[in-house]
C-alpha cells in the first residue's frame, strides 16, 4: 500500500494555514467536529448538555412517467457532552450514537449510518494561546454491517467455502471493528474570538492507534477470478506522531460551519491514518434545519485509497438538558 501522505490530508494542513489568517470571529475548544452547546445542567461541577436530533425523509410515486421509486430513509442521532473546568484545568468529553436506515420498494431497508463514538480530552493550560493535552478516542458500529450488490455475486471470504449468487453479506458484526485512538502534546489556538462563536485549534504530538477485530472483511477482489474476494482486517497496533486541527466557523445567525481532521503516521507499519468530518448547519426554526455533511476516511490498514461518505438531511433537534 501507499506510503505517501493521501492528497485529502493534505487539505487539513492547507485549512489550518488558511483559517489562521482568516479575519474570523470564534469559539471555546471543541470535540471531534460539533460545537460545544449552551450549558443548561450542572451536576457536581459538571457542566452537561444532551441534544437529540432526528431526520425524515419520504419519496412516494404515483403514475410518474420520469422514472423513480419509492423511498424513505430515517436517521436519529443523540449526543451527550460533559465538561469540567477547573482554574488551570479542563476536562471535555462527548458520546454520539447515531443510527439511521434507508428503505426503496425495491430492496429491504438498509442501514445507512451507524455510529457509536466517544471523545475525551483533558487540557492543561500553559498561557492563553497555549495548552498541554492528553486525548482518547473510540468509535465502532453498534449493528452488523453489510455490503449490497446490484446482481447476484460468487463471494469468497478468507480462507472460507464460497458463497453462490448472493445480494446482501455480512462483513462486520455489531461492536467490530473498534477503533481506538490516544494521544498527547501540544495545542495551539491560532484564533478564538471573545465572542466565542469561533475558533481554531490545531495540535501536535504523540499517539498511538489500534484496531481491534475478529470479524470485519473488506473487498479485495482479484479481477482475474470470477469470484469477488473479500480479505479479513487482522487487529493490529502502532505508534506514531498525530495532527489534531479542531475549526468552528459561525457564519451568522442561521449557519454554522465545524470540522475535525486527524491525521496520523505510524513509525512501526509506516502508513498513513486519517479522517476529516465537516458539517454545515442551517437553522431554520428553534426546532428545525438543514444539515449538509462531508466525511473523509484513509486508512492504508484497510483500503488504499481515501473514502468518503456526503450527506443532507433535514433535522428536528430537540435539547433534552
Amino acid at each position: 500500500m501507499s506510503k505517501h501522505m493521501p492528497i485529502s490530508c493534505m487539505c487539513i494542513l492547507g485549512l489550518c494555514i488558511i483559517a489562521a489568517g482568516l479575519p474570523i470571529p470564534g469559539t471555546g475548544r471543541v470535540l471531534a467536529e460539533d460545537e460545544e452547546p449552551e450549558y443548561e445542567m450542572e451536576i457536581s461541577g459538571w457542566k452537561l448538555a444532551g441534544i437529540l436530533t432526528g431526520g425524515i425523509h419520504v419519496t412516494e410515486f404515483q403514475d410518474w412517467q420520469g422514472g423513480g421509486s419509492d423511498t424513505i430513509a430515517m436517521n436519529g442521532r443523540y449526543e451527550l457532552w460533559a465538561v469540567r473546568s477547573m482554574p488551570k484545568n479542563e476536562w471535555k468529553n462527548r458520546v454520539k450514537l447515531e443510527y439511521g436506515v434507508t428503505r426503496s420498494d425495491t430492496e429491504d431497508y438498509r442501514p445507512s449510518t451507524d455510529v457509536f463514538l466517544l471523545d475525551t480530552r483533558f487540557e492543561h493550560s500553559l498561557n492563553p494561546r497555549f495548552f498541554a493535552y492528553i486525548r482518547g478516542y473510540i468509535s465502532t458500529n453498534m449493528g452488523n454491517q453489510y455490503d449490497y450488490f446490484d446482481d447476484p455475486v460468487d463471494i469468497i471470504f478468507f480462507d472460507q467455502p464460497v458463497e453462490y449468487q448472493v445480494v446482501k453479506t455480512r462483513v462486520a458484526e455489531g461492536f467490530d471493528p473498534l477503533k481506538l485512538e490516544q494521544g498527547t502534546g501540544i495545542g495551539w489556538v491560532i484564533h478564538q474570538a471573545e465572542d466565542e462563536t469561533t475558533s481554531v485549534i490545531f495540535m501536535l504530538g504523540a499517539g498511538t492507534r489500534q484496531l481491534l477485530s475478529d470479524s470485519y472483511f473488506v473487498e479485495d477482489d482479484n479481477p482475474i477470478t470470477p469470484e469477488l474476494e473479500y480479505e479479513k482486517v487482522d487487529t493490529y497496533s502502532d505508534v506514531g506522531g498525530e495532527a489534531v486541527l479542531d475549526v468552528i466557523w459561525t457564519i451568522n445567525s442561521v449557519a454554522k460551519f465545524t470540522s475535525h481532521g486527524a491525521a496520523f503516521y505510524g513509525f512501526e507499519e509506516e502508513r498513513w491514518n486519517a479522517r476529516w468530518e465537516n458539517s454545515l448547519d442551517l437553522k431554520i426554526t428553534q426546532y428545525v434545519g438543514v444539515n449538509l455533511s462531508a466525511e473523509m476516511l484513509y486508512d492504508e490498514a484497510v483500503f488504499d485509497g481515501d473514502q468518503w461518505k456526503l450527506g443532507t438531511m433535514l433535522t428536528f433537534n430537540y435539547r433534552i438538558f
